[in-house]
């Protein structure tokens, strides 16, 4: 079956991947059951680098131009899947999962994914500009936005689109601020694209 997706929003399902671990399984080979397992990661510094980092650093204002031509996200979303599930935030940025009668099986994995989603009004200015979206295609690209920052907006147009995501569900490491999202909804032309 042909994939009716317009071009947009196929080019939201884009996303780049960051991936640091922490091997335990080894452990089966030394140690055996352990009573009580502790393990902590802090993510904050990471976090905040992470959802500032733009899509290409270190390069001039010239390669930057040429970049937004191709692809108008310069400051793209980010949301972080940590793997196995059962951490808790002890204190900001500090996580921490605590196992009993702990077997080494699972290897720790935390994934960044940088995502093709605007969080900026110029960023989302360009993205429609690009794609030429029109009314029903801003009100979608805004309950995009909505569902990334974790609200649910029952748009069946973009039902699909959601399902094969797998940022869809997770917490976002920023929120989408709301005065974009309400830029992009109104479906006015000129407070989107910011007309002279």
């Amino acid at each position: 079956m042909k994939d009716e997706a317009p071009p947009w929003l196929k080019t939201m399902e884009s996303c780049m991947l960051e991936v640091f671990g922490y091997v335990t399984e080894t452990g089966q080979s030394w140690s055996g059951a352990i009573a009580e397992a502790t393990f902590r990661i802090y993510t904050k510094g990471f976090d905040e680098y992470i959802t500032e980092r733009p899509a290409i650093e270190g390069v001039s204002e010239k390669e930057r131009d040429r970049y937004l031509k191709q692809t108008p996200i310069w400051r793209p979303v980010a949301c972080r899947i940590m793997e196995p599930s059962g951490w808790k935030m002890k204190e900001q940025g500090l996580w921490e999962r605590k196992i009993t009668n702990y077997q080494a099986d699972e290897n720790l994995v935390f994934q960044y994914f940088i995502l093709s989603i605007p969080q900026t009004l110029e960023d989302a200015r360009r993205f429609i500009d690009l794609h030429g979206l029109d009314q029903n295609e801003q009100k979608d690209l805004a309950d995009i936005m909505r569902e990334f920052n974790g609200t649910k907006t029952n748009n069946e147009r973009i039902k699909k689109f959601l399902s094969r995501q797998i940022w869809h569900g997770h917490s976002p490491l920023k929120m989408i601020p709301e005065e974009v999202i309400n830029t992009i909804e109104s479906g006015r032309r000129e407070a989107a694209t910011g007309a002279q």
